[in-house]
């Protein structure tokens, strides 16, 4: 749910959001509803009127794992498949996952990213490094298929990516799409 209160929607679009979501919870028709907003963001959804007592028993905040279910959520999926880790790397990514905050979704990313570049079953670091690892895995996606948008697209498509780059900063952009933004190396 971050994205409604990150993409630029009008405030008056974004109450009416909330209260449909809101409305549903409370309305006899049993609906159920399973929406995700990061901690980060859960005050800017606490701030709707009412939200709090519509929302009383229906909550559930979610602890980051710790570093023993971290490990399997790592481990199982390549274990149910009988992929191995080389030496070090599973240790290697854990270690990268605790360093970032919301680690989660980018981990996910990351093994997605990693796993089509399995040698043998195995995962190794030289994929991991391929990727630009943990942290730069999707800025890495990203830069590609923003020059791809860039170099490709229709002038619709430009003009979209224009949109969306004036949404970012340029500190990682490629250079064409920094030279989009007016932005200097």
């Amino acid at each position: 749910m971050e994205e409604l209160f990150t993409a630029g929607h009008e405030a008056a679009v974004v109450e009416e959001f909330l209260e449909s979501l809101l409305s549903l919870l409370t309305a006899q028709q049993g609906a159920t509803i399973v929406a995700t907003v990061r901690a980060d963001f859960s005050h800017r959804l606490l701030a709707h009127p009412d939200a709090a007592p519509r929302l009383d028993g229906r909550f559930v905040p979610l602890s980051p794992l710790g570093a023993d279910a971290l490990r399997r959520v790592v481990r199982e999926p390549a274990r149910r498949h009988d992929v191995t880790f080389a030496s070090g790397l599973m240790d290697r990514i854990l270690r990268d996952a605790r360093a970032e905050a919301g680690a989660l979704p980018l981990l996910e990313f990351t093994l997605s990213e990693l796993w089509p570049r399995q040698h043998r079953r195995m995962l190794t670091h030289e994929a991991y490094e391929e990727i630009a690892g943990l942290e730069g895995s999707l800025r890495a996606h990203a830069e590609s298929a923003i020059t791809t948008l860039i170099e490709n697209g229709t002038s619709e498509t430009v003009r979209c990516g224009r949109w969306c780059l004036a949404r970012m900063g340029c500190g990682w952009l490629p250079p064409a799409a920094m030279a989009l933004r007016g932005c200097h190396l």
